[in-house]
């Protein structure tokens, strides 16, 4: 049970982690954009298919399903109150911004479609918790 409480903890801190770089490198790119660059694919294929790579082979399933349901919301909402705190007049929401109508993610969800998920995603990790001991 331990370890899965510190799994937890560790993908709170990589979420925010996540979501602040991604704030510095978009804003870094909005200022000096490099044509045909597009941040969010060299990233996504550097990083995040390595690291869902690992938390698949190491995680048990359903630990690996919460932590996908939570990512959303945490990530997103660390990247928009990031860019907030570099440039107060982009995602004036913060935590709460939605999506930018020109983002090139694959996946863009609301902050209601984000919240949901991050609830849900707890409610499992709080099933995981119960389940272990």
């Amino acid at each position: 049970m331990i370890a899965i409480v510190i799994s937890i903890i560790c993908w709170c801190f990589f979420c925010i982690f996540e979501g602040r770089f991604e704030a510095i490198l978009w804003h870094l790119w909005a200022r000096t954009p490099i044509f045909g660059f597009n941040p969010h694919k060299t990233k996504l294929l550097m990083y995040r298919r390595l690291t869902i790579i690992i938390l698949a082979s190491i995680a048990n399933p359903l630990l690996f399903f919460a932590h996908a349901l939570v990512f959303p919301f945490i990530h997103s909402g660390a990247m928009y109150s990031h860019r907030n705190d570099i440039d107060c007049d982009v995602y004036e929401d913060r935590w709460e911004s939605e999506p930018s109508p020109t983002s090139s993610a694959e996946i863009n969800f609301s902050f209601n479609v984000r919240y949901v998920l991050f609830v849900l995603g707890c409610l499992l990790y709080i099933g995981i918790l119960f389940n272990q001991s």
